[in-house]
């Protein structure tokens, strides 16, 4: 995961690389939170056609 953050994956737009980044950091802290109060994860995963896959 700290990889992902540090060195997001080379080739993705710069909005794509915000919204990939910006979710695995939510996902690291909610990891890290003892309770009921998390947050909802962004929407939208990055798919195989934003990788420029089919």
């Amino acid at each position: 995961m700290m990889a992902l953050l540090l060195r997001p994956l080379p080739g993705l737009r710069a909005e794509l690389t915000q919204r990939s980044v910006d979710r695995y950091l939510i996902i690291m802290l909610e990891g890290l939170r003892a309770g009921p109060d998390s947050q909802d994860l962004p929407p939208a995963e990055i798919g195989l056609v934003d990788l420029g896959g089919a």
